[in-house]
């Protein structure tokens, strides 16, 4: 397989500050050129992290850097971050580490739940993470200056668990930061800082392994699991459905915000833009894609 990337500008606004363009590199090493490309993140110098079947790698702009330190670990990484202060983080289900400036060290967190998704980590504005785990979602926070501590959220007057339940993503709010989507028993709840707000068969959600949801700026929001798509008008009180596929949607490619109310998600059948006004997909492409901060589309060609 061939990893090929295009800059999505002509679709969202481009990061902040001077970030890079992937462009087709080949067969240059060391690098994913052969990977399985699970995770992407661009931090504030613009390098583009990627995580990939044989690990973690830099691009600098002409070529990758690996880090033995975690690519001979074997942890199974697959979501990298970057978190309010720049720096830049990996998750494996059952290790953290963080980049130094000259390698990753690991990162103590007591308490932590396995994770089970790239689509399972957020972070939070002031600090620190939340994410979802088997043992529901948790807030991941610094105890010393070495050790990190994560607790179950605290969700007050909601009538839905905090902990407890399997939670394979959380969502952020584009349009509230203070509001926070995950799943919920088959279903997408919604926090809105004071009381949660479910989702379920009865507003247009059906039963199943929700997997990842975006709200866009305008208030938009869209949701998938395996074989769906559901988009939510702003304000409105139920989902409805836009397109199911006949065959799954890759598993690790998140929702990409385009704009202020549009997206890209990956199907089967390649990376596709979505229109909030209901207007006809533009399909970019015959590869399967994923998508870094709205500003760098990353796609494996299968072929």
């Amino acid at each position: 397989l061939c990893l090929l990337a295009i800059a999505a500008s002509m679709l969202a606004p481009r990061a902040v500050g001077q970030p890079l363009s992937l462009k087709d590199y080949g067969d240059k090493k060391p690098g994913p050129g052969t990977s399985f490309i699970q995770s992407l993140a661009q931090d504030g110098d613009g390098y583009i992290w990627v995580v990939a079947s044989e690990g973690i790698f830099r691009w600098d702009g002409s070529q990758f850097h690996s880090y033995p330190e975690v690519n001979d670990a074997g942890s199974g990484w697959f979501a990298v971050r970057v978190d309010s202060n720049g720096a830049v983080w990996i998750f494996a289900p059952d290790q953290v580490m963080r980049y130094t400036g000259t390698h990753f060290a690991v990162v103590p967190v007591e308490g932590k739940g396995r994770i089970d998704s790239p689509n399972a980590v957020l972070a939070n504005p002031n600090g620190g993470w939340t994410i979802g785990t088997r043992q529901g979602v948790q807030i991941l926070s610094p105890l010393d200056d070495e050790k990190w501590v994560a607790r179950p959220a605290e969700f007050s007057a909601t009538g839905q668990p905090a902990s407890g339940k399997r939670v394979p993503f959380v969502a952020r709010s584009r349009a509230n930061p203070k509001a926070l989507w995950f799943y919920c028993e088959q279903s997408i709840c919604h926090w809105d800082g004071s009381v949660i707000e479910t989702f379920d068969e009865s507003r247009g959600v059906p039963k199943g392994l929700w997997v990842a949801v975006l709200e866009q700026e305008d208030g938009t929001v869209w949701a998938r699991s395996g074989a769906s798509l559901l988009k939510r008008a702003p304000r409105a009180n139920r989902f409805t459905t836009v397109v199911e596929y006949a065959s799954q949607l890759n598993s690790i490619a998140s929702l990409t915000p385009l704009g202020r109310s549009d997206i890209g998600v990956t199907t089967s059948n390649g990376f596709s833009v979505y229109h909030a006004d209901g207007s006809p997909p533009l399909v970019l492409s015959s590869q399967v894609g994923l998508a870094v901060n709205g500003s760098t589309v990353a796609m494996v060609d299968r072929e």
